[in-house]
């Protein structure tokens, strides 16, 4: 029987300064493999060693039975005991993640050598290059993660690129989402922001397209409230699916609102639609459905971007925004205790408006 490995995989230093790394729990036949890595003044420490160089001029020594029966991927065309160095066109810290991923080792890299996406992308590249499919899976999961180093939401719009390049659908999705909330073309610099982290510029003008496009859609849709489907008063509702039971104006807005609002916007109107619309530019609308509950329009508020001012840090209370922007209290004292199945009824038809046009962009 071949005798089982004992050792550990801790990472230390030899006394020739050298680095040296275990690689355990291999499968086939069970040794120990010991990896040691070297700056560019070291040589292989004996004629049965394999030196592999990586770009940034580290080098692991290997057994060549080792590399032969664990890594035949990185021998290629090279003999035994070659002269030269095998070249290995990743930087150290790749090599070293599908080492300890083979060994059954923790292969998280710290959050300081992931620090840049340039090594995700490289981590990605070396999976699929070799055929590494196990290690691709992880890697795919780990975009998921949360507390990961390669959490796709350390940079959404380098992970929107990478999930493209994969055909990642899902976690692509997810970095979109996670763009809406970081990124603001009011801003002059995102669009520089975009094109700096995505360098594929087809990319980059899909992402910006979808996001201006998006930002674009509420805020007229919002802004537009003469117009279906803000309008209750409007003659499509009543040719819409809700027919003659369609939500009606004097339905969910007071007598008085009604005599003073002939041409205008109720202010009930005006106050939902400004909320609604602030929350819905920097929040993905899966985690929007809260707005078009009849609850949103009695929920005191915590923080409100007002147009034009600074960020309030006080609360709110709900029906008061500013000085310019108020609510009348008879009307929401309307919706909220007689007619709150209506007007969710009619929310609910704004939304759907909204899914219509966006799509999974929402």
């Amino acid at each position: 029987m071949p005798r089982q490995s004992t050792s550990t995989g801790a990472v230390g230093n030899t006394m020739s300064g050298e680095t040296q790394i275990d690689l355990t729990n291999l499968t086939g036949p069970s040794r120990t493999v010991t990896a040691f890595v070297y700056n560019s003044a070291y040589s292989p420490s004996n004629e049965s060693d394999m030196v592999i160089r990586c770009t940034d001029n580290v080098r692991f020594s290997l057994r060549f039975t080792v590399l032969r029966v664990f890594f035949p991927w990185l021998i290629g065309n090279n003999p035994p005991n070659s002269a030269s160095p095998i070249e290995f066109p990743y930087s150290s810290g790749v090599l070293n993640l599908i080492f300890r991923f083979t060994g059954n080792q923790t292969f998280q890299p710290d959050q300081e050598t992931a620090g840049t996406w340039n090594f995700v992308n490289d981590c990605f590249q070396a999976a699929s290059r070799y055929g590494l499919y196990s290690l691709f899976t992880c890697l795919r999961f780990e975009l998921a993660s949360s507390t990961s180093a390669f959490y796709l939401g350390r940079n959404p719009i380098a992970a929107y690129a990478l999930c493209n390049a994969y055909q990642f659908e899902v976690e692509k999705q997810q970095a979109f989402e996670n763009c809406i909330s970081q990124l603001d073309f009011c801003n002059k610099s995102a669009i520089d922001t975009v094109i700096r982290e995505c360098t594929d510029i087809k990319i980059a003008l899909e992402l910006i397209s979808r996001l201006t496009r998006r930002s674009a859609v509420i805020t007229q849709l919002f802004s537009d409230l003469h117009v279906y489907p803000m309008d209750t008063r409007s003659n499509y509702w009543k040719l819409g699916p809700f027919g003659r039971g369609a939500p009606q104006y004097g339905d969910l807005t007071c007598l008085n609102c009604q005599d003073s609002t002939i041409f205008g916007a109720p202010s009930w109107l005006s106050f939902w639609a400004y909320r609604a619309k602030n929350e819905l530019l920097k929040t993905p609308g899966e985690e929007c459905g809260h707005i078009f509950k009849v609850d949103y329009l009695g929920r005191r508020v915590t923080y409100l971007q007002v147009f034009g001012g600074e960020q309030e840090d006080s609360e709110l209370e709900a029906t008061r925004l500013n000085e310019e922007v108020t609510a009348c209290q008879e009307c929401l004292r309307l919706i909220l205790l007689e007619k709150s199945s209506i007007w969710e009824e009619w929310a609910s038809r704004v939304q759907g408006y909204l899914r219509f046009e966006l799509g999974d962009d929402l």
